[in-house]
């Protein structure tokens, strides 16, 4: 098995992969959805943290050029 990241171990990822698999289907869905909730926080925080003074609808377009690309944001949105 490779390692699931440079600091880990054949054995650990082994145990952790193992530990997945016992998993029901709901509690891995649950994980996901935690994961992600995580990530999209994580995305607005930065977003916020190197751009403060964007007003809310600013905000919320350079969100949607960020998940979606310029052009589809534009498509979706109309131009900024």
């Amino acid at each position: 098995m490779i390692p699931l990241s440079s600091d880990t171990s054949v054995a650990a990822a082994t145990l952790q992969v193992e530990a997945w698999r016992r998993l029901a289907s709901a509690e891995k869905l649950a994980m996901v959805g935690a994961l992600t909730a995580a990530v999209l926080r994580l995305e607005r925080a930065g977003l916020r943290s190197r751009e403060p003074t964007l007003d809310a609808t600013t905000f919320a377009r350079r969100l949607a050029e960020r998940r979606l690309g310029s052009a589809l944001a534009q498509q979706v949105y109309g131009d900024p």
